[in-house]
């Protein structure tokens, strides 16, 4: 399982500098606090330190130095982020190109040497052993579940709250991790649907208090919830998939709207129907065909509208289209069928839609009193007289609008090529994808085996000969000592314990500290102009050099004050003809333009 955390500063700030690597690093240390992370990391069967570390440019920089007993220079470098003092940023990026991790963490657009990128990426990763290859594939599955569940469990708990809307070195943390996005989906589809059930109660009481009938009210919500699963059955063999995309569940709120309305025309056709008969079978069929008839015209052409997309080039488009326009059209089937044959329970005790009212059959009975209009039809009625005294004004002013909002929508009005974004802003899912595209895939950024490990570095001295060292380190002779001249060098030489059988040249290494301004052939030059004998090691002249390679970063510290610099080393190999009893081997290590230790 995989966790990979997004720095994105917004305002293009470095984020390769002391302060931002602190904040990361401290932001980094409090998810390992986690008791869970410490738990899981704490159970990794192999490759522990992934998740215990993980790769992470804050770890790098702020690595903790040790030393060994007696020794006045760090020999080892735990990439830990427990450190106070920064590395090199230098030094942290050569490891990381070493172990093969930079694009573990820096984005692809990284220029090397430029030390500034406004975005990084630490990964971290989480292996459990399941099983065994001779354990039956029931018995695995099984397993392979139960961890599953459990990641699940720890990021929907514990992982996603400490990671959303945080704010590390000036800018948003966005995340990704193994099985997230689904996660993240269902939690906003869910809070949809919590929005749409917060509709299905508003509209349960307006019925309740319209219909004054708890049984019709609750019936109602009943239907119009079912019937976005009703539309399903029917989509998916149209579609010929049971897929469902995010934006087909706008069809709850849709329903819901429509689902009143229908709601709202039967109920009051069969308040009308009391008015013309009085056995409720005449009433129901006469309710059926006025109600149904109208209810159906609306609902008709609002699923046409829909069906329309299926024309559509978009195979998302058509696919929206064929589900709402079917869902549109299950919430009239299914109240056609089933509320308005149960109409007539609504009438029982504690019901009053229907009493008080005169009805055709009723020969003999006085007709009701006239009742005073309240207050609500007293207002309607000086709106609709302030209308018609004012209705010239009103149409000249609803045709100008129409004119302004016409033009104001040719001048400023764009489309949008691109796919709609339909994640709210300031949500994670917003903005990650376009985050992530910044850094190769974290699916194989991170190597499938090192032959060393990526979390200790390897601290050598200046002289050292050694491949695996990733940082050479040195005391500074006398800090304030000036450096040497610009075009010297202060050089130093030594023997090097080389079987001298058989050889008839020597092998001269020339270590060069600082000479940074100097490209590969002005230093090759140099050093084949060089006169060897100046090295007084008896050897003849040289031949021109043909190898130059670049070595780890040199670190030089000033014991008195602390503080340290660094400084590029290249080295050159010549290969100078040797007399008879001289030596075959030696080291020159020369500080050009730089202090000398």
């Amino acid at each position: 399982f995989r966790l990979s955390v997004y720095y994105d500063a917004e305002a293009g700030d470095n984020l390769l500098t002391p302060r931002p690597l602190r904040e990361i690093a401290d932001f980094e240390n409090e998810l390992r606090s986690i008791p869970s992370w410490t738990a899981f990391c704490g159970e990794a069967s192999q490759s522990a330190e992934f998740c215990r570390h993980g790769f992470s440019m804050a770890n790098l920089a702020y690595a903790t130095q040790r030393q060994m007993p007696m020794d006045i220079r760090p020999n080892i470098l735990y990439f830990d982020a427990n450190s106070t003092e920064v590395l090199p940023l230098d030094v942290t990026i050569r490891f990381a190109e070493k172990q093969n991790i930079r694009g573990a963490m820096l984005p692809n657009s990284y220029a090397p040497g430029s030390l500034a990128t406004s975005r990084l990426r630490s990964i971290f990763i989480f292996t459990w052993r399941c099983c065994s290859v001779d354990e039956p594939a029931a018995e695995q599955n099984r397993k392979m579940t139960a961890l599953s569940d459990r990641w699940k469990q720890f990021a929907q708990g514990e992982l996603i709250p400490h990671l959303t809307n945080r704010e590390v070195a000036g800018g948003r943390v966005y995340y990704d991790g193994s099985g997230f996005q689904v996660t993240e989906i269902m939690s906003l589809l869910f809070a949809d649907i919590g929005l749409a059930g917060s509709s299905m109660i508003f509209v349960f009481l307006y019925l309740l208090l319209y219909t004054r009938s708890l049984l019709l009210s609750c019936l109602v919500i009943a239907i119009i919830s079912v019937s976005v699963p009703f539309a399903f059955v029917p989509y998916s063999l149209l579609a010929g998939s049971p897929d469902l995309h995010l934006a087909q569940f706008l069809s709850l709120f849709l329903v819901v709207g429509l689902g009143a309305d229908i709601v709202f025309v039967y109920v009051d056709t069969w308040k009308e129907s009391a008015d013309r008969y009085t056995d409720d079978g005449p009433r129901l069929i006469w309710t059926f065909k006025r109600g149904g008839k109208t209810s159906f015209a609306s609902t008709a052409t609002t699923a046409a509208s829909f069906f329309a997309n299926l024309a559509s080039a978009l195979k998302p488009l058509r696919e929206f289209g064929l589900f709402m326009g079917l869902s549109i059209m299950s919430v009239w089937v299914l109240l056609s069928l089933i509320l308005v044959p149960c109409m007539p329970l609504g009438e029982g005790p504690g019901c009053c839609c229907c009493r008080g009212r005169r009805r055709v059959s009723d020969a003999g009975a006085e007709p009701s009193p006239r009742v005073a209009p309240g207050f609500m039809a007293r207002v309607v009625d000086v709106y609709i007289l302030a209308v018609y005294r004012s209705r010239h004004l009103c149409l000249v002013a609803s045709v100008l609008f129409v004119v302004v909002a016409v033009v104001w929508s040719g001048f400023w009005a764009t489309i949008d090529g691109g796919v709609p974004k339909i994640w709210p802003a300031g949500h994670n899912l917003f903005r990650l994808d376009e985050v992530k595209g910044a850094f190769v895939s974290d699916s194989w950024a991170v190597p499938g085996s090192f032959f060393s490990s990526p979390f200790v570095g390897i601290v050598c001295g200046v002289e050292s000969n050694l491949s695996s060292c990733d940082m050479h380190w040195c005391e500074l002779a006398d800090a304030q000592a000036a450096p040497p001249p610009e075009g010297e060098c202060g050089c130093f030489v030594r023997e090097l314990n080389v079987s001298c059988e058989g050889r008839r040249t020597a092998e001269m290494y020339h270590r060069i500290v600082g000479a940074t301004h100097l490209q590969e052939e002005a230093l090759l030059e140099l050093l084949a102009e060089r006169p060897v004998a100046d090295i007084g090691l008896g050897w003849a002249t040289a031949k021109l050099p043909g190898r130059v390679r670049a070595l780890p970063m040199v670190m030089q510290e000033d014991w008195r004050t602390g503080s340290n610099m660094t400084h590029a080393m290249r080295e050159v190999i010549s290969n100078p003809q040797r007399g008879n009893g001289t030596i075959c081997a030696a080291q020159e290590i020369c500080f050009c333009g730089v202090p000398v230790c």
